[in-house]
């Protein structure tokens, strides 16, 4: 999946697309884990 980075106020964010969200059990309020590896998350 490829995803691209936006200004949100201060910050910066990604949307994740709804149908991979369910898929993998991810909803609004999940936490998740990003980990990063040479410019890639």
């Amino acid at each position: 999946m490829q995803a691209v980075i936006q200004k949100w106020g201060d910050n910066l964010g990604f949307k994740i697309p709804s149908d991979w969200a369910e898929d993998n059990g991810i909803k609004s309020g999940s936490k998740v884990q990003v980990i990063t590896e040479k410019e890639k998350i």
